[in-house]
């Protein structure tokens, strides 16, 4: 029975791995294939379950039993997914290993890069920027060195973000943005651009596409340690004490974005997180407050499984101003001078 039959019965945890000449033969016989090639995620397997997408084979490889075909396919990190045209490599997959962000990624890579909107009202830009969690939309006419530039970066991003564009510029020639989880809308008008389209569009998608409250991974962690901001971060016990973290403070990143940034970090992606954070006596969970700059630690008291309130944590970021907060101490002494935060 084929995968794709097997995606219109209700989904079941578990993995289907392929062999080499099983998953060779996917290639060959379909038009896309996605696959995850892993090595016991448990976290990935409870995610890898699909609604039925129409020419698209789903599959997976356990690179422990199969290391030669893993090899032959140069996986070099697990796990990793990737979406393949028949033989060819399309795109691997950066993105949030959540199955709706997955379904997300196979629909943006298997339509084209940019799509082409005839004459919209203002009810079809609201629908069309909330079809995807980021969305840019480009007013433009239809012969423009502009238009070339954002149809280039459309290309570029295309696995990451949905981009359209439209010739009607009847409110004036302009890029907009929205990045539906952070409920923001974002304005680029075409005088704003620079001297260097490219550059000046590539600078405007990151900005609209950058969230409030990234998770903290090894692509992005030299970015946000050197962005001059403290940082405050958040190790979730479960999935959903992260959705109400998100909830809760996702207004207080939003108020603080200035100059501290709000994180979600995962021990299995830092190890040493929980010992850096000062929250291995918390089971490697909970919140702290980090000045890179400094490398003082603030951490806010332990709640055990209670999930964190958007009060709380800006009351506990006003008590390290006031110097009410002492640093947490790696020798374990749970001091830290007596000093307080000056500036966050």
């Amino acid at each position: 029975m084929r995968l794709t039959t097997l995606l219109l019965i209700p989904p079941a945890l578990g993995w289907s791995h392929f062999s080499g000449d099983s998953f060779e033969r996917a290639l060959e016989e379909n038009e896309y294939t996605l696959v995850a090639c892993n090595e016991k995620s448990t976290s990935l397997e409870q995610e890898w379950t699909f609604p039925a997408i129409p020419s698209i084979e789903v599959t997976s490889i356990d690179c422990i039993y199969s290391k030669s075909l893993c090899a032959n396919y140069t996986v070099s990190s697990l796990p990793t997914i990737r979406l393949y045209h028949h033989a060819t490599l399309l795109q691997r997959y950066r993105g949030p290993r959540r199955t709706s962000s997955i379904v997300s990624f196979v629909k943006r890579m298997t339509t084209r890069p940019c799509n082409e909107i005839p004459t919209i009202d203002a009810s079809e830009i609201s629908t069309f920027l909330s079809s995807d969690e980021v969305t840019f939309l480009a007013h433009l006419p239809s012969t423009s060195l502009i238009r070339e530039h954002f149809e280039a970066q459309a290309k570029k991003y295309r696995d990451r973000y949905t981009f359209g564009i439209t010739s009607d510029t009847r409110d004036g020639g302009r890029i907009e943005c929205y990045n539906r989880e952070d409920e923001m809308h974002h304005v680029l008008e075409v005088k704003e651009i620079g001297l260097v389209p490219s550059e000046g569009i590539e600078t405007f998608v990151k900005k609209c596409a950058t969230p409030l409250i990234p998770e903290l991974t090894r692509r992005n962690e030299m970015e946000i340690y050197q962005s001059g901001k403290s940082l405050l971060h958040y190790l979730p016990p479960s999935p959903l004490h992260l959705q109400i973290f998100h909830q809760q403070v996702r207004p207080l990143a939003k108020k603080y974005q200035e100059y501290l940034t709000f994180l979600t970090t995962s021990p299995s992606e830092f190890p040493d997180a929980p010992s850096m954070l000062g929250l291995e006596d918390e089971g490697g969970v909970g919140l702290a407050v980090q000045n890179p700059a400094t490398g003082e630690v603030y951490r806010y008291p332990f709640r055990g499984d209670l999930p964190v309130r958007a009060g709380e944590v800006e009351g506990f970021l006003g008590d390290i101003v006031r110097g009410k907060v002492k640093a947490w101490n790696r020798r374990g002494d749970g001091g830290g001078g007596g000093r307080g935060h000056e500036e966050l």
